[in-house]
């Protein structure tokens, strides 16, 4: 759709193994920062990137394809990685696309491999911020310092939307907001605090 709400192009998503014939659900879905491209999450354990092209009508074509172990949950683009788009599993891992060599890499685990609910971006593209079944909240920022920070709600308050200010990743304590179930009008916003890791990506 375009600016004024005029449809100009639709095409069909795949499911990960057509031979399976296996339903399937999108998760999510995210457009790269120049939007050019966008990243399809999928219950059936797969996300993929297809590239949309700059103009209205250019053909639809899969450019990058992340087969996953577990079901894929959330998905989200953040606006400083470009080549690479982040994704939530229900095995409670986050995964990072790489789109330069069509690999997936884990950025960081729940524990207790509790299911990614939620997943968000900050503003300023360099963070991503995940919500749990649990209620636990866990952040990761790509600023090189490998910062990580968790905050537990009860476990009937499960994050199942997620939303940050632009301040979001500036400093050692940020506001958060999120949704509870049953989906309602209300909401409300805790303290994450944060505290330093060596967490990389791993393979």
């Amino acid at each position: 759709y375009d600016e004024n709400g005029e449809r100009k192009d639709k095409f069909s998503t795949k499911p990960g193994d057509a031979a399976a014939k296996v339903a399937y659900q999108v998760q999510g879905m995210a457009f790269s920062p120049d939007s050019t491209k966008l990243a399809i999450a999928q219950s059936d354990s797969i996300v993929f990137v297809y590239k949309l092209g700059a103009d209205w009508g250019e053909k639809k074509s899969i450019c990058n394809k992340f087969a996953q172990s577990s079901g894929v949950t959330s998905l989200c683009w953040p606006g400083r990685r470009h080549q690479e788009c982040a994704f939530g599993l229900v095995d409670g891992k986050v995964r990072l696309g790489q789109l330069r060599n069509n690999k997936s890499a884990t950025l960081y685990e729940h524990p207790d491999s509790s299911a990614v609910v939620s997943l968000t971006s900050a503003v300023r593209g360099n963070a991503v911020l995940s919500g749990h079944l649990d209620g636990s909240l866990y952040f990761f920022s790509f600023d090189g310092n490998g910062t990580q920070g968790s905050s537990r709600s009860t476990p009937a308050s499960r994050p199942r939307s997620l939303g940050a200010s632009p301040s979001w990743s500036r400093g050692v304590t940020t506001r958060l907001s999120f949704t509870m179930p049953p989906a309602t009008p209300s909401s409300f916003s805790t303290t994450l605090g944060t505290r330093t890791s060596t967490s990389s990506p791993r393979h």
